[in-house]
């Protein structure tokens, strides 16, 4: 298995490197190849100057961000030697430009199971709701994309991934989110439906709750189970993710900063 993890900061790194460990020993593939990606925007200098001091100031930003990625890459190895026992081989990518143009071309180079992003200085789904480049990335991104935010503490030891369905019918899934879903240990996933007409009980395997307020039914939800949540949120298009992301219950999950999601 494939994940792509882009970062923006190394502070903090082991904290939210043993947030991403409690969702990459979920799956159940024992070799996982794991790519911390980081773009930055070439330096600029202004003034006079002559080109032997602007090719200076490039060179000094450059290897300042090798040994920004080489620490990553250590802090990172420590925490999967320390909380996992699958055999992982960590690289690491640094490119200069456009973020989400960069990001398209390394996702279209390689064949990512899961994309992850950790916040930098702004929380990444403040970043989302401004239409900035993480709402550009889910557009043009094609894969399964998980956004952890900063200031959620792990709490339990198991992590359970949590779909969040428009309807209390569980139907067929696409051909993606099945692959998906197969890369799962059994038992990780639990349907979840929330709704105010529906009587709250189980349909199959998808969980009603039955409520007038879904938010704060939800809230309720994730402090009541002894789990790690990830709620999953699957538009059937991407080209629809505008709309998806204006509707009320979605985009108040997506402005809790407890909440973790993935989007398939």
């Amino acid at each position: 298995m494939r994940i792509l993890l882009s970062i923006d900061t190394d502070k903090s790194l082991k904290r939210l490197s043993r947030r991403v460990l409690s969702v990459y020993n979920s799956f159940n593939k024992s070799a996982m190849f794991v790519d911390l990606f980081h773009v930055y925007e070439k330096p600029m200098v202004k003034g006079g100057h002559v080109p032997n001091t602007m090719a200076r100031v490039v060179q000094r930003e450059h290897e300042k961000k090798i040994d920004f990625l080489a620490n990553c890459e250590r802090k990172l190895e420590i925490v999967i030697k320390e909380l996992s026992n699958k055999k992982t081989l960590v690289n690491s990518y640094l490119e200069i430009g456009d973020y989400v143009k960069k990001l398209k071309e390394q996702v279209n180079r390689y064949q990512y199971d899961l994309v992850i992003l950790l916040p930098g200085s702004k929380d990444s789904l403040e970043l989302m709701l401004n239409g900035r480049n993480t709402q550009k990335v889910f557009a043009k991104i094609d894969v399964p994309i998980l956004v952890l935010p900063k200031n959620k503490k792990i709490k339990y030891a198991e992590t359970k991934f949590v779909w969040c369905l428009d309807k209390p019918e569980l139907k067929a899934l696409d051909k993606k989110s099945k692959y998906f879903l197969n890369l799962l240990e059994p038992g990780q996933v639990e349907y979840l439906h929330l709704c105010k007409d529906t009587p709250s009980g189980k349909k199959g395997n998808v969980r009603i709750i039955q409520t007038e307020d879904p938010v704060k039914s939800l809230k309720k939800y994730d402090k009541e189970t002894p789990e790690n949540h990830i709620y999953i949120m699957n538009p059937q298009k991407r080209t629809g993710l505008k709309r998806y992301f204006e509707k009320s219950f979605t985009k108040a999950i997506l402005k809790d900063p407890q909440f973790s999601f993935l989007l398939i």
